[in-house]
């Protein structure tokens, strides 16, 4: 279900929901969804009307490890985050390959497609912030959706959450 106006306020901050219409989207009100195309992977892409016709689209996000889209941020705040449940359900297929896993992203299928959906709905800036273990912002990386993606991936692996061990571990 869409956010709530409490749950705006607890995300984005009393003073940020006072000062800027914020809105939730709800993946499931058909009316207000633009269809975009189609994914190179035949995923028919509708999202949210509003950013579908907004002059300039910027996601903001944190980057970091991801169950099955390798990682968080980039495009990922396009599909699943303003899309329509039909689009993200249809990428989320993408889940059940053996590339869809944590730090992956060159073989992933479900990260190749949102990076695919952004470039087709035209997604123009990202902010992704990588966050400390206590969810507080650590460093960010904004500019092109999958330059800046990319750049905060590389940091990530280096300096946070990745471990250079030599050769793949049977665990």
């Amino acid at each position: 279900p869409p956010m709530s106006h409490a749950d705006l306020v607890r995300k984005l901050g009393p003073e940020v929901v006072a000062r800027y219409r914020c809105l939730a989207h709800d993946a499931f009100d058909e009316e207000n969804m633009a269809f975009m195309g189609f994914s190179p992977q035949g995923t028919p892409v509708w999202i949210n009307r509003l950013v579908a016709q907004a002059e300039f689209r910027i996601a903001v996000g944190r980057v970091g490890p991801h169950l099955t889209h390798g990682y968080e941020g980039g495009a990922k705040m396009i599909t699943p985050a303003v899309s329509h449940w039909q689009t993200v359900l249809r990428n989320h297929s993408s889940n059940f390959s053996p590339f869809a896993e944590y730090g992956s992203y060159e073989q992933n299928p479900s990260r190749r497609e949102v990076d695919d959906i952004g470039r087709l709905v035209g997604l123009h800036f990202i902010l992704n912030i990588a966050v400390n273990r206590r969810h507080e912002p650590f460093k960010g990386f904004a500019g092109h959706y999958i330059e800046a993606h990319r750049a905060g991936i590389a940091w990530g692996d280096r300096e946070v959450w990745g471990a250079e061990i030599g050769c793949r571990a049977d665990v």
